[in-house]
């Protein structure tokens, strides 16, 4: 805890995943006058807990996709944040630049978190209809922790 004049933080790291519902109950036995949500795991947590307290999430690529919020202009309800959401097929130019930058490439692995509620939604809809477009396989590669991730890359 940071304690200055009239400002007081707490922090909670949930990880494993499946400690964020024990963080979340913390959090809210506080009675805190905001929250922040670094994430969409966190941001979902944080709106099945409250209504009324006030959620300013961070680093969630589809706040609408997701049910967060109503619409990136009018939120509504007690969520707000900071997105990194842009217009349609963004992953696909991604994916156009790359097979520039490496012509002859027929496929390319995608590392994805399946704990990621974005990521499991976004890709499952999205991917094949991008490798049709593209004309190439895209493989998903489902890791969930960072220390393994040296197996998957070879």
């Amino acid at each position: 805890m940071d304690t200055g004049k009239n400002l007081t933080i707490e922090y909670r790291f949930s990880q494993p995943a499946d400690r964020l519902t024990d963080s979340v109950a913390e959090l809210m036995a506080l009675g805190p006058d905001i929250l922040i949500a670094p994430g969409p795991q966190a941001a979902i947590a944080l709106k099945s807990a409250t209504g009324t307290i006030p959620i300013v999430f961070v680093g969630v690529a589809d706040p609408v996709h997701l049910g967060l919020i109503q619409s990136l202009s009018r939120p509504g309800g007690n969520m707000t944040g900071v997105t990194t959401n842009v217009p349609d097929d963004f992953f696909a130019k991604r994916l156009e630049i790359l097979r520039e930058l490496v012509p002859g490439a027929s496929k390319i692995a995608v590392l994805i978190n399946p704990d990621n509620p974005l990521q499991r939604l976004y890709f499952a809809e999205e991917i094949p209809r991008i490798a049709r477009h593209l004309g190439v396989a895209l493989p998903l590669v489902r890791k969930r922790e960072a220390d393994t991730l040296a197996s998957e890359f070879e």
